[in-house]
């Protein structure tokens, strides 16, 4: 009798055990062209980074260092964990705004003021236009690698997985100097690294 009661109380600390143990989602964003900023969604299960959202901001060369330090900012909220994790955030670069609400959870994306995406057949949305008066306009959203390993740059890996990312990235535009009178941390995008300047 007490083993029958002991098993499902096993059964039920191993869950428990296992959710704890599951990664939040977690989202970064970083410039890796001279064109656009990559905002990458994950959480990790194992040896695995799973992809839960790609967004690629492209604007003007070097749209994301105009007014930096003047009117730069931004905010973020997390909640839940795992791919059913919701992850909104906001950030400014001079007079542009980029701004996402994911709720893997629900399986959807709204940017910006535009129409939600679905998430349950895509991961990779490609913004365009992002420092234009009217705002970005999505170009395309697609079905991108659903997990690289852990470690390194994930923004390589999940790029050179993809010709229509590759692409996007116009990595023959060169990044233009800083407008900023204070030195700016050297940036060694992603362009560079599929190019085998640098690892």
């Amino acid at each position: 009798m007490a083993r029958a009661r002991l098993v499902p109380l096993l059964m039920l600390l191993a869950a428990v055990q296992g959710a704890q143990a599951r990664e939040l989602t977690s989202c970064e964003t970083n410039i890796i062209s001279a064109t656009v900023l990559a905002t990458y969604c994950s959480h990790a299960s194992g040896t695995d980074d799973n992809v839960d959202l790609m967004i690629l901001w492209r604007g003007g060369a070097g749209w994301f260092r105009r007014g930096m330090g003047r009117s730069g900012g931004g905010g973020s909220h997390l909640t839940g964990g795992g791919a059913g994790g919701h992850v909104s955030e906001f950030r400014f670069f001079g007079d542009v705004e980029i701004r996402y609400d994911a709720d893997f959870g629900a399986g959807v994306v709204t940017i910006g003021a535009l129409p939600p995406i679905a998430l349950r057949t895509v991961n990779a949305v490609l913004v365009d236009g992002v420092d234009r008066p009217e705002g970005g306009h999505v170009r395309r959203a697609l079905s991108v690698a659903p997990r690289v390993t852990l470690g390194g740059d994930h923004n390589l890996k999940v790029i050179r997985s993809s010709r229509a990312l590759i692409a996007f990235l116009q990595c023959d535009i060169p990044m233009p100097a800083s407008p900023s009178s204070r030195p700016q941390p050297p940036v060694v995008t992603v362009c560079e690294k599929l190019a085998g300047n640098a690892r």
